[in-house]
């Protein structure tokens, strides 16, 4: 269920060395059906700092930090979305290629574990 999932994925990334978190619900409108979306904004400064020190890879700050959200559909199943570090950090190459393929997008991957509980996930 929503909260369920919200907790969880923010617990397993705030347990996890070197992420903080940020819970906030979403500051886009509300859906009109009035259901519930929560981005959780995760950073991990250590990795951050990896790929910014590269003058060729600060172009990724755009995407900084990673952000996750937690969402309702009608048909009543709670949703994550988040941006495929792995897939990113290919295409922009540089620093960002081995931080976001080696370090980020496994830890990624543990939190979607940890949230998964039953619901439906989008990878």
């Amino acid at each position: 269920d929503y909260p369920t999932t919200v907790k969880a994925l923010a617990g397993k990334a705030a347990a996890t060395q070197g992420w903080l978190v940020r819970t906030s619900p979403c500051s886009i409108p509300q859906p009109d059906d009035k259901s519930r979306i929560t981005q959780l904004s995760l950073c991990n400064a250590k990795f951050g700092k990896e790929i910014l020190n590269d003058q060729n890879s600060r172009k990724t700050a755009a995407i900084l930090p990673c952000t996750f959200a937690v969402y309702e559909k009608a048909d009543g199943g709670t949703y994550i979305s988040r941006l495929n570090v792995s897939l990113v950090g290919t295409i922009l190459g540089g620093k960002a290629e081995p931080v976001m393929n080696s370090e980020i997008s496994p830890d990624h991957k543990t939190f979607l574990e940890a949230a998964q509980g039953g619901d439906k996930l989008m990878k």
